[in-house]
């Protein structure tokens, strides 16, 4: 496991060696995970995973310039919650 860094976010890098069923033999995966506190204090998410270092990239980034957008989001999500609980009509469910 090795510790990397972006835009002063701290993730690592993990190599894992597991069977792959599709080529039928062992094949080596990458994980980059990041459970950086100071970046995900606000998101309902305390860590991610991708394979690909330019997807923490893009992650990361998205995590620290789109907070509005995700609030933006979080709202939409909450107004259609309101909307389905109140238009159920069997509130048995």
């Amino acid at each position: 496991m090795v510790t990397k860094k972006y835009r002063n976010v701290n993730y690592t890098h993990t190599k894992q060696e597991l069977w792959s069923v599709a080529e039928n033999k062992m094949k080596v995966y990458d994980y980059f995970m990041c459970n950086d506190k100071e970046l995900l204090s606000k998101y309902d998410t305390k860590q991610f995973v991708v394979h690909f270092e330019s997807n923490m990239e893009d992650r990361i980034d998205y995590f620290k310039d789109k907070y509005d957008y995700y609030l933006r989001g979080k709202q939409v999500e909450a107004n259609a919650i309101t909307t389905f609980y109140e238009t159920l009509t069997n509130k048995g469910d």
